[in-house]
């Protein structure tokens, strides 16, 4: 049984959004916090940056096992 996360690709993506915002949140200065399109912005990034690299690790290690 999968993740829930990983049942298609739209939830993996919306869960790597929700991942993306608490790390920006205890990570970005005060100063950023509170800017709304910096985090936005930031989110999107890291979500679907994490997303390609979540596939690749996910493709890599299904090779090793075979």
């Amino acid at each position: 049984m999968l993740f829930p996360w990983l049942e298609s690709d739209d939830r993996e993506l919306e869960y790597l959004r929700k991942v993306a915002e608490v790390f920006l949140i205890h990570l970005l200065p005060p100063s950023y916090k509170g800017c709304s399109s910096v985090r936005h912005l930031l989110r999107e990034i890291v979500a679907c940056n994490g997303k390609s690299i979540s596939h690749f690790t996910m493709d890599f290690l299904l090779v090793l096992n075979i």
